[in-house]
């Protein structure tokens, strides 16, 4: 056995599943990952998707058959073992449709270059094209991973995400069809038209997506902006209640000595009763000119400082009942997508009925924050209709924009209504997202 069949083994045989592995898992790990299983799941789910992909190779012999069971295998793996989402699946087939293309460019450029000109054997060759697949995988899939981590996908329509795996899969069953119908035509000519319609498909794709990736950019900007303007909105609203109480405070401290004496008066003629209820109301007045502490976040407590100030203008009842639960995770502009929005729904509905009233509780339990909101609402037959007229409207969309919020630390939110009262519970797990900053800590 020569050197180039030793060499021809070791790179099929080990390097290769080697750089399939480390590639495909590095790319699921640093793209939408929601998923943290047990390491023994991860190394029994790769041992089956390398065998796989080498039996597809070494047996029958016929690459699109390892590129078929590639793609399947690693959209099996990236949603049972990462990312739990169709947009996940989404990423994953993408991105191994793309290495797929890139490494037959590559590959058939290799062939026209070495065998065409006699520059080395078959199996020089072979060797050749191994190098270049293992080396094509690991730059692609840092490429890929460094090109989805500067675009987000996650706040388009699924309909609109899914419609980028139109030209990618149009492309590979174009070369696939080409190279079948042309074989004699290879023979006689060679492999340079393909080899330039594979290159020219390439670039196709990568502008493809790079105008996609504009679109994706201007609508996560006009989110982030609409939020950024929303939280500058509450901060005013917030910081002119503080200047209007503070002014309010002025007047009663500059009347409090003709208060004080009034409350003398009342003590010294024996008129105790009276004397109490003046005190009791001269408290709630110095209480009403306070700001209420509800969350150590400042955030939060701005938000439903206002969103209750506004409840108790339209008549609605609030309570808070606020456990130890640390956001501090969490940036500004996603506490106030959360709960502004979150706060605006129940507040919209409890303006709808008589006698309503709006409860949040948020709390730490067995290693989550739970948050939930309870307003009153009308019954659910009486807005059928409205939500229907509604369905794009401000209820729809903010409850999209949490739920994608909520996704960047693994969380989840449920809707239920019973009867005349709507609830909204929030998970967040603690440890998931301990693991997500450490991540992102070391990719830094």
């Amino acid at each position: 056995m020569g050197i180039l069949e030793i060499l021809n083994l070791i790179l099929g045989l080990v390097f290769e599943p080697i750089a399939l592995v480390y590639s495909a898992y590095y790319f699921m790990s640093n793209v939408e990952r929601r998923v943290y299983l047990p390491k023994k799941y991860y190394v029994a789910g790769f041992a089956v998707f390398i065998i796989a992909v080498t039996a597809g190779s070494l047996f029958f012999r016929d690459d699109r058959i390892s590129a078929v069971t590639g793609i399947v295998l690693i959209s099996v793996l990236g949603y049972f073992f990462f990312q739990r989402s169709l947009v996940g699946v989404a990423y994953d087939i993408v991105f191994i449709i793309g290495v797929f293309l890139c490494q037959t460019a590559v590959i058939m450029a290799a062939e026209v270059v070495i065998l065409e000109n006699g520059l080395g054997s078959v199996l020089f060759f072979a060797d050749v094209s191994l190098v270049i697949k293992i080396v094509t995988v690991v730059l692609l899939t840092r490429l890929f991973v460094y090109a989805v981590n500067r675009v987000k996908f996650a706040s388009l329509p699924k309909l609109l995400l899914f419609s980028i795996l139109i030209l990618p899969v149009f492309s590979i069953i174009f070369l696939l069809s080409m190279w079948e119908s042309s074989v004699l035509y290879f023979q006689m000519k060679g492999f340079g038209l393909y080899v330039l319609n594979a290159i020219l498909l390439i670039i196709v794709n990568l502008y493809f997506i790079y105008l996609f990736g504009y679109v994706f950019k201007a609508r996560n900007l006009e989110r982030d902006l609409k939020v950024y303007r929303e939280k500058n909105e509450i901060q005013f609203r917030y910081y002119e209640e503080l200047e209007k109480k503070y002014q309010e405070s002025r007047k009663m401290i500059h009347d409090m000595k003709n208060h004080l004496q009034a409350v003398e008066e009342l003590y010294g003629s024996g008129e105790t009763e009276r004397g109490s209820k003046y005190v009791k109301g001269m408290y709630h007045l110095l209480n009403s000119y306070g700001e209420k502490y509800y969350s150590d976040n400042k955030m939060l407590n701005i938000i439903l400082n206002d969103k209750f100030t506004q409840a108790e203008r339209d008549g609605v009842r609030t309570k808070a009942m606020m456990g130890e639960a640390d956001l501090s995770f969490m940036s500004d502009l996603d506490i106030t997508t959360i709960f502004a929005n979150l706060l605006d729904n129940a507040l919209y509905a409890s303006r709808q009925v008589k006698n309503s009233d709006i409860t949040i509780k948020m709390d730490t339990f067995n290693e989550f924050i739970v948050v939930s909101i309870q307003n009153s609402a009308v019954q659910p037959h009486e807005i059928e209709c409205s939500q229907k007229r509604n369905r794009e409207g401000h209820m729809g969309l903010g409850l999209v924009n949490v739920r994608q919020t909520l996704e960047k630390y693994h969380g989840t939110l449920q809707t239920e209504q019973n009867g005349g009262e709507f609830q909204v519970n929030i998970t967040i797990p603690i440890n998931d997202v301990h693991q997500r900053m450490q991540s992102e800590a070391g990719r830094g």
